[in-house]
């Protein structure tokens, strides 16, 4: 489409003026997780994960110069239950879900330029221009979240981590005292021999 296509939508007026007043009833890309699985764990597991932020979105304007802008970053993201790589058979049988997440910035502006006042911002100056409408721009992350149910860990697996962190620092700290010591060693004995 071309700017002067526009020409008869700038010049309507009356009950036929037009806005870009918009409501977002849902929007997601992929399945939604089941309810049983959001509410594990008394919902805490999942509290923030899997929502969509743009559901019920309401933008008003009055203007027929406006645009709304949507940048959505989609994230490609796998649910594991309990016990999925011991179950066999057709592809999502064993209760994992494949499906994506999303987390968007929005901007919006009227063509007619001037500042973000409105929104708290009288700072940023707007150029004049544009073409009016609802815009979605999304980029797709080329990284994915694995979110894999784990049995919690008993004592014993507790007490084993805990001789692993122990271990491996006193490792580590032997490591930079026997360096330290064959350094001073190296350095006295060179002393020596310039004297």
């Amino acid at each position: 489409m071309h700017v002067h296509d526009l020409k008869n939508y700038w010049e309507t007026t009356g009950e036929q003026k037009h806005d870009f007043t918009h409501t977002i009833h849902h929007l997601r890309f992929g399945p939604q997780l089941p309810a049983s699985v959001t509410q594990k764990a008394g919902g805490s597991l999942w509290t923030n994960h899997h929502l969509n932020p743009l559901d019920n979105t309401q933008q008003k304007t009055d203007d027929p110069n406006f645009n709304f802008m949507y940048f959505v970053k989609i994230v490609p993201t796998s649910y594991l239950p309990l016990g999925w790589e011991t179950k066999t058979g057709l592809v999502n049988t064993d209760g994992s879900v494949e499906t994506h997440q999303y987390s968007v910035t929005s901007h919006k502006r009227s063509l007619s330029g001037g500042n973000d006042a409105a929104e708290g911002h009288a700072e940023r100056l707007h150029s004049r221009g544009g073409i009016p409408g609802v815009f979605f721009s999304y980029d797709i992350s080329p990284m994915k979240v694995i979110n894999r149910e784990e049995r919690a860990k008993s004592f014993l697996g507790f007490i084993a981590g805990l001789c692993a962190v122990v271990g491996g620092t006193l490792t580590v700290a032997a490591a930079v005292d026997r360096g330290l010591f064959e350094g001073t060693t190296r350095l006295k004995k060179i002393r020596n021999k310039t004297m």
